[in-house]
């Protein structure tokens, strides 16, 4: 099927199911026709196809990784030429199998059992009690314990909607019990619910770290311990609100306030001391916290936290059966398997858009807007929070990151601190109709209507709001705790230096000698004999570095020559020496009497012999008849 076919075949299949799908709203099918047949006479083909495949696969209420399979072969067919030969697609599927070589991948799995199986037992009815007893005497202290107990959860579970249903089924009735409205309720236990994807463990962290790792490198360890900062401080602000409300209720009184005894507390501590010690183990044990250095790798904490969670439930508080452990498994095997099929799919989506230097267009146009640092996170976290409105924060950390990143690293972000202000936004996502999950979690789990949720939440995501501005401008919130444990400051607010994004001329020599090191062993040379590339280059560098003089070849009698050709040009790129060794071909060709600089001979007619009618030589070449050349004078290597 050629382009424009599909083109014409695509604007038919829009019309007809977007009038099919909209047919008991006229006015809305009139307006889709009206977009569809709009983008079809104005756009460009290439986003006709892309914007049109999207809208169709929508109509058809496609399931997520469907629509990111049959977009990634649209991509590849239609717009990327190389890829017209479904032989091509060979390099999809290598590109796609370099994904087991992530080994934080397998943390994804192992903290999904082990929030299933900490969930499983009474670990959320614990940590509940703890949170009362230690917050639950200060005006709105149920409120507060909520709160508190949903940031302990979050650190377990690592799921926001788990969070939700587990702390919020038990909170629920002890708030309307205290005399809360159910509108403070609902809105205060789904809002706190959303900490469960910032404070560490996270897994839309560990996706984040894996997306971004075609760019840049991302330590999981480091995101972890930069998501605690953001954690306390969103969670701080619903407990500061919670006191509020409660002190100003009218049924308030300060003489009623009377904190616990230090007995009751560390009783309910001890009540909840193996679930609180989960995240302990995890960070503590990432981290130089227990020795010199960390004891396990991110991958290795979430197989840890799988065989604690297990042996506290299983042995310690003998609340899971064997019985239970089947039907948990395969609920966690579902959850895992749709999540990595999204996954490899929107992988290679992430590989089209590489491939065709998408996000290298996007940072080039983005850097001609002329855009301070302040007004591209201004933009970043409003665009972020349109995502979260439309996208499950899974799928847009997974299409967007890959994108956002390098444009970011051009503004000088961290990439850390970047994958910190995705969750944020993407976290207020969970509150935000039509996609919010949180939303229709508290619907479902208190039969509520969707309008009643939203309406409940909206004085909570502001707070929310809030806590995003002080972790997207003040970046010790985030990096701090990262930076205190490297041994600097915490205050300290160094500007990040992203890496060059232009090939290395070391890389080149690297990769050239590898090549070269199989096929000649005599490619580099010792003593006063005729240099390789590398060394040749490598002298020059440090010519550059120190500004002083230094004779690579003193038996040679061009060195001079050499010298005068190096001096002052500063390290070539392996490039600029393949362009002039085209250069010089050329010259030959045209029966010029100019020679290589590098490698000049005195025997001007054969170089005219090894060098006319064969055209641009490669270095290889190059160096092997420069190797010739010296054995003739007597120049031993």
């Amino acid at each position: 099927m050629s382009f424009d076919e599909y083109k014409g075949i695509l604007l038919v299949l829009l019309l007809v199911f977007g009038m099919r799908a909209f047919s008991a709203k006229k006015a809305v099918a009139v307006i889709f026709t009206g977009v569809v047949t709009s983008l079809y006479i104005t756009a460009s083909p290439g986003a006709f196809v892309v914007i049109g495949t999207v809208l169709l696969l929508l109509v058809l209420s496609t399931p997520l990784f469907v629509t990111l399979g049959v977009l990634s072969f649209v991509c590849f067919y239609f717009l990327a030429t190389e890829y017209q030969h479904f032989e091509d697609y060979r390099l999809i599927i290598e590109k796609i199998f370099t994904l087991t070589d992530k080994n934080v991948l397998l943390a994804i799995p192992y903290f999904i059992i082990a929030g299933s199986l900490m969930t499983a037992g009474g670990i959320a009815r614990r940590i509940v009690e703890f949170a009362d007893a230690l917050v639950g005497w200060l005006p709105g202290g149920m409120a507060a314990a909520a709160v508190l107990s949903c940031m302990f959860f979050a650190a377990i579970s690592g799921s926001s909607p788990v969070t939700v249903i587990a702390i919020g089924s038990i909170m629920m009735p002890a708030l309307l019990k205290s005399g809360y409205s159910e509108k403070f309720s609902l809105g205060l236990v789904t809002s706190a619910g959303s900490l469960g994807i910032l404070i560490p463990p996270s897994i839309p962290m560990i996706i984040y770290a894996i997306m971004v790792a075609g760019t840049m490198s991302v330590n999981v360890a480091d995101l972890f311990l930069a998501g605690i900062g953001p954690g306390f401080i969103i969670g701080g602000l619903l407990i500061a609100y919670s006191v509020y409300h409660g002190a100003t209720r009218p049924d308030f009184s300060w003489k009623a306030v009377k904190p616990p005894s230090g007995k009751v507390i560390f009783e309910k501590f001890l009540n909840g001391f193996w679930a609180l010690l989960l995240p302990v183990i995890i960070l503590g044990g990432i981290y130089p916290v227990f020795g010199p250095r960390g004891l396990f790798t991110p991958t290795e904490a979430a197989a840890v936290a799988v065989v604690y969670a297990f042996v506290v439930e299983m042995f310690i508080h003998r609340e899971l059966s064997l019985p239970k452990l089947p039907a948990l498994l395969v609920d966690s095997t579902i959850m895992m398997g749709s999540l990595l099929i999204i996954l490899i799919l929107s992988f290679a989506l992430n590989h089209y858009l590489v491939d065709q230097q998408i996000p290298d267009e996007a940072v080039t146009w983005m850097t001609s807007l002329e855009l301070d640092r302040v007004t591209f996170l201004l933009l970043l976290n409003v665009f972020l929070l349109l995502i979260g409105c439309l996208m499950d924060i899974m799928s847009a950390i997974m299409i967007v990151a890959p994108l956002v990143a390098p444009i970011a690293e051009s503004f000088g972000i961290s990439p850390v601190h970047l994958g910190v202000i995705f969750v944020v936004n993407l976290e207020i996502g969970y509150l935000t109709p039509p996609i919010g999950l949180n939303l229709f979690v508290s619907a479902t789990l208190f039969d509520k209507s969707i309008g009643y949720v939203i309406r409940s939440i909206v004085p909570f995501t502001l707070l929310m709001l809030l806590g995003l501005g002080v972790v997207t401008w003040y970046e010790p919130a985030s990096m701090g705790i990262v930076r205190t444990l490297r041994g600097e400051s915490f205050f300290a607010t160094p500007e990040y230096k992203p890496k060059p994004r232009i090939i290395d001329s070391d890389d080149d020599d690297e990769d050239f000698e590898d090549d070269d090191e199989s096929d000649d062993e005599d490619e580099t040379t010792s003593g006063d004999g005729v240099q390789s590339l590398q060394e040749l280059m490598k002298a020059a560098r440090q010519k550059t570095a120190t500004s002083t003089e230094v004779d690579e070849e003193p038996e040679d009698e061009d060195s001079d020559e050499d010298e005068e050709s190096t001096d002052g040009e500063g390290v070539k790129s392996l490039q600029q020496l393949m362009k002039e060794a085209r250069e010089k071909a050329e010259a030959d060709d045209e029966a010029s009497d100019d020679e290589d600089a590098e490698y000049e001979d005195s025997d001007d007619d054969d170089d005219d012999e090894s060098t006319d009618g064969e055209g641009v030589k490669s270095l290889q070449q190059l160096m092997k008849e420069a190797r010739e050349k010296a054995k003739k004078k007597g120049i031993t290597e």
